[in-house]
């Protein structure tokens, strides 16, 4: 597994391809204004979460999938949540 250095905003990228992946991926979480982060995807405005893909303002959480405003949430998929309140699938 390859880590990049700890980023500008404190964003740790990690790969299992490069180390060249991994640097982007931390390069791509500064520019997406997330901070703190390891490890996630096409997030942005999230603060000290790992492993999260394509989450927006999530703040604390792990193993997001496709989640907006989650804050201290852990281990969700597919959830438009807001303040750790559970139950509200996205798109209903």
């Amino acid at each position: 597994m390859y880590t990049s250095k700890i980023s500008a905003q404190g964003n740790i990228g990690v790969s299992y391809i490069s180390q060249e992946a991994a640097d982007v991926q931390a390069l791509e979480m500064d520019r997406n204004a997330c901070i703190e982060c390891s490890n996630c995807e096409n997030c942005h405005h999230c603060v000290k979460c790992t492993s999260c893909k394509h989450c927006a303002e999530c703040v604390n959480s792990t193993n997001l999938v496709d989640c907006n405003r989650c804050i201290d949430c852990s281990d969700l998929s597919s959830l438009n949540n807001e303040h750790g309140i559970f139950g509200a699938p996205s798109g209903g």
